[in-house]
């Protein structure tokens, strides 16, 4: 009978008939009992800890990496190559770095092929006769082994870094893991870049992912948008998804010291990550070899940072997507949209640069609705959920906010952890309340009272860029010239190196000044306003109203900060004078029709400033820079129909200030009643959706009902989008039955359909998530009075 040998490989009792005949070959005085070996081990990389498979790290040398031991004590690292393997110094110096970076530290590295058999002592590498080494020998090693000099260690780490096994790839995953690690914080650890186990997940990552896995993609993939648009978070998502992968491998870097290039930061970053000291060059050179590696993932170096365009990271980079560095390297880059013109263009901006013609843009805005979603069951994940209506709110779609609203519920003493907590469904006072709670650094407070007075400066100068005005009406920015009258160039580097403002080049090509916390600045922008405000009152109410509406309106959040201003000047005065209420009350919102030959102009985040010009033959041009005018579609119904929303920021601030208790006191200081009840009353009977104009509202709009000669009503499907209705559901759950019984006689007997129409979708809400007591009584209240009264103005078959 023929016998065909099917194995031709050693098989697991083969090898371990080899390296237990090694280790006693070279350890006879030691009892086999003692000793043991393994082929799993970690090496310490600097700070990392990195995993080493001896069966797998050298394979491509037919090499396995093996540590024994004696107990607990380690006292070799064995490459057994296959027999007949002819023995190299790339064996030797494998060994020895191994030995070298184990803690603590083996004395001796074996070098086999069954046949030849090579003795190193690990600390100096130098070689030992196998024939006469014995046990008083090893004692002294083993003595020896534990002052291994920082060259050799730095060897050591080259060796390891170079070689073309996985360990480079598992050593930079760590260092990427470490450097993110460091970013992240708690919730209210508003410094760090990052929430520790929170991160939504943005479209904008699969096409960077996809940039970065293309062949003969880009050799730089830029990642920008505006300020806190989530640009870091996308560089994250891209690091964490890349390391479960097999394709890519991210190593992750800032760049926040000014005049450091990308070569020295790198060096920096090995040294502290990977315990390998490192100079620029040896980085350059080391880059330049994983770039043409032919097996193994792809290096992508992911840049972030507020130096990103530096000059010398920027010659930096243009270095490394030249012809010296192979394509199997890729660069990362998070970019303010402002910078990436000048990274991708020369001054005149009519050449591209080298970065300019090796890249691709892939932008990051606010979020959309799948995003929003994803960021909703994110939060959910950590039994936070938002009330209907949110999903509305254009400021929620900005993830620094959505962070920051978070923060507040987070940390709450009063909320457990089994507790599923409602989130509002848009922004109010509790924004500023949590930021005054969590920003108590006097430093912090003073530089932004400062930054905040540059900005209510800038604010009232007419002569800036249109695109600068409206931008500053969702960001907290200020030109970095206003700034000089309250800082000195010392304060704002201090100010920058604590990571709260940002600098940057806005598009209009004004050096500007970003604040990174915009919930403390609205903080003290309140602040501020408030004591602004006091001083005024005193002398004119009128003139001090109308520029206080006048003001506000051009702030980001500015009907929030508005109503804070007020409640902070009450208590600089004792209370708030009756008629200054009452001028806000004269600012109601109104409807005017388009007139032909109108121009306008609004931000949208992800594109900048886009102006609109409504044309005497009833066609409407909308406009930005860099792209071509678009005549949008309008039915002739629709043009009929076009209509502005005039005013209304006082009424808008009242909104937020009708939900508390708000006292009104007579001439002779005695308490006459709550003014809250007629408030809500007054406020609550708007004809016309009053709320914050929002860049969601030309995206999807909102579910509204016309009712000839009431007004236009917000439809209960939206959920909760107008302040006033919060209001009213915060203001009804605190009044006891008896006050919520006479407000809602008073509310039917005002026959307002659009306080009717606020009420029942207030009421619904209560349904929902209030108590058991007081959401019987909302239920009782809409079957009983709110909906037979709708059903009189809509009909018995419509349901509203």
């Amino acid at each position: 009978m023929h016998v065909q040998q099917l194995t031709h490989l050693p098989t697991e009792s083969d090898l371990e008939a080899r390296i237990q005949g090694t280790i006693a070959r070279i350890f006879p005085w030691i009892g086999s009992n003692s000793l043991r070996h393994q082929l799993r081990f970690s090496i310490k990389f600097g700070r990392a800890n990195v995993m080493i498979d001896g069966r797998n790290a050298s394979s491509a040398e037919a090499r396995l990496d093996i540590l024994v031991s004696d107990g607990e004590t380690p006292l070799a690292i064995l490459e057994l190559k296959r027999e007949g393997a002819r023995l190299s110094d790339a064996d030797e110096q494998q060994g020895l770095s191994y030995a070298r970076l184990l803690q603590p530290s083996p004395p001796l590295v074996i070098v086999t092929n069954g046949d030849d058999t090579r003795l190193l002592a690990s600390h100096n590498g130098a070689p030992l006769d196998s024939g006469i080494f014995g046990s008083e020998q090893l004692k002294n090693l083993i003595s020896a082994a534990s002052t291994v000099a920082t060259g050799d260690l730095r060897r050591a780490v080259d060796t390891l870094l170079g070689q073309g096994g996985r360990l480079w790839v598992n050593a930079i995953r760590i260092a990427t893991e470490s450097m993110v690690a460091d970013m992240c914080g708690a919730w209210n650890d508003y410094l760090q870049p990052f929430v520790r186990d929170f991160l939504i997940p943005r479209k904008a990552t699969q096409e960077v992912l996809s940039n970065l896995r293309r062949k003969s993609g880009p050799r730089v993939t830029i990642i920008d948008g505006p300020p806190l648009a989530g640009k870091s978070s996308v560089i994250r998502e891209v690091a964490e998804l890349a390391a479960r992968s097999d394709d890519l491998c991210v190593l992750l870097m800032e760049t926040d010291q000014e005049g450091e290039g990308v070569f020295q930061r790198l060096a920096n970053l090995f040294s502290v990550e990977l315990g390998w000291p490192a100079t620029s060059d040896d980085i350059r050179a080391w880059l330049r070899g994983a770039s043409v590696r032919e097996v193994g993932p792809r290096l992508v170096v992911a840049i972030d940072g507020s130096n990103v365009v530096g000059e010398q990271v920027r010659r930096d980079i243009e270095e490394l997507i030249s012809d010296q560095f192979g394509s199997e390297l890729q660069i990362l880059l998070g970019l303010d949209d402002s910078f990436t013109g000048s990274v991708m263009f020369n001054e005149t901006r009519r050449k591209r640069t080298r970065i300019g013609r090796n890249a691709a843009v892939v932008t990051v805005g606010i979020l959309d609705d799948d995003e929003f979603k994803s960021a909703c069951q994110a939060l959910a994940q950590l039994n936070m959920r938002f009330m209907p209506g949110a999903e509305s709110s254009g400021e929620y779609r900005s993830p620094w906010l959505l962070r920051a609203i978070a923060a507040g519920v987070s940390i709450d003493p009063e909320i457990s952890e089994d507790m599923v907590v409602a989130l509002p469904p848009l922004l109010g006072l509790d924004l500023i309340a949590n930021a005054r709670h969590h920003f108590s650094d006097d430093d912090l407070r003073s530089g932004y009272r400062k930054l905040a007075r540059c900005i209510l400066m800038d604010a009232k100068d007419m002569s800036r860029p249109a695109h600068l005005a409206l931008e500053s009406m969702m960001i907290y920015v200020v030109r970095t010239a206003t700034t000089k009258a309250e800082f000195d160039h010392g304060e704002i580097r201090a100010m920058r190196n604590a990571g709260v403002v940002r600098k940057t080049i806005h598009a209009s090509g004004e050096d500007v000044i970003i604040a990174r916390l915009p919930e403390a600045m609205a903080a003290e922008l309140a602040s501020t306003l408030a004591k602004e405000l006091a001083g005024r009152v005193k002398s004119n109410i009128a003139k001090a109203a109308k520029w206080f509406l006048r003001t506000s309106a051009r702030l980001p959040l500015g009907d929030v900060v508005a109503a804070q201003a007020v409640i902070d000047a009450a208590q600089l005065l004792e209370g708030i004078p009756l008629a200054f209420l009452n001028e806000l009350l004269k600012d109601c919102p109104r409807q005017e029709k388009v007139s032909p030959g109108t121009r306008a102009a609004m931000y949208w985040p992800s594109i900048g400033t886009v102006s609109l010009r409504f044309n005497k033959d009833g066609s409407v041009v909308a406009s930005a820079p860099g792209c071509m005018p678009l005549e949008l579609d309008i039915s002739p119904d629709e043009r009929d129909e076009m209509s502005m929303q005039i005013g209304g920021q006082g009424w808008l601030v009242l909104s937020h200030l009708a939900g508390l208790q708000l006292l009104a006191v007579g001439d002779d200081g005695r308490f006459v009643g709550s003014a809250t009840p007629a408030l809500l009353l007054e406020i609550g009977s708007c004809p016309v959706p009053l709320r914050r104009p929002s860049v969601l509202e030309a995206d999807h709009g909102s579910w509204t009902h016309h009712v000839p000669d009431q007004g236009k009503v917000v439809c209960h499907r939206s959920g909760i989008i107008e302040p006033i209705t919060l209001a009213l559901l915060n203001a009804i759950v605190q009044m006891d039955q008896q006050e919520a019984d006479e407000w809602i006689a008073n509310m039917m007997q005002r026959e307002s359909f659009p306080l009717l129409a606020r009420t029942d979708i207030a009421l619904r809400q209560i349904t929902r998530f209030a108590d058991r007591e007081r959401a019987s009584w909302a239920h009782r209240v809409l079957d009983s009075n709110v909906k037979p009264a709708i059903s009189r103005v809509f009909g018995a078959a419509h349901a509203h």
